[in-house]
């Protein structure tokens, strides 16, 4: 049984992981556009690049999100973001986008569950 403290740690690394993974939920399907545009602007470059630079600055043990949410959200995480950034086939569109949006469903269902746990 969780004490009040650890409770209190608990709530607060969930709130902070839920901040990062919306802003990854937001920030991918902006990063899938720009890989697949044939021919990018300097300015789809520059925000490839720092999409691109955001999430290889997170490091972050997968194994968290399975601590945090009893959930692989962040190895959904770490391989939709590889699959966008490793494949430039157009026949991979298909696989990028199931895997994007399993992820965006997996971010729901703790979302909505995480809201329903504050309403108890």
């Amino acid at each position: 049984m969780l004490n009040s403290k650890e409770i209190i740690e608990l709530n607060k690394s969930q709130l902070i992981l839920m901040r990062f993974l919306k802003q990854c939920v937001e920030l991918l399907p902006i990063l899938l556009e720009l890989q697949q545009k044939k021919n990018p602007t300097m300015e789809d470059d520059l925000n490839n690049f720092k999409i691109r630079a955001l999430f290889e600055s997170f490091k972050f043990d997968s194994f968290l999100g399975v601590i945090i949410f009893n959930s692989d959200i962040l190895h959904q995480l770490e391989d939709t973001y590889n699959e966008i950034i490793n494949t430039s086939n157009e026949d991979d569109v298909l696989i990028q986008q199931t895997k994007l949006n399993s992820l965006i469903k997996e971010f729901q269902r703790i979302e909505n569950s995480l809201q329903k746990s504050m309403l108890n």
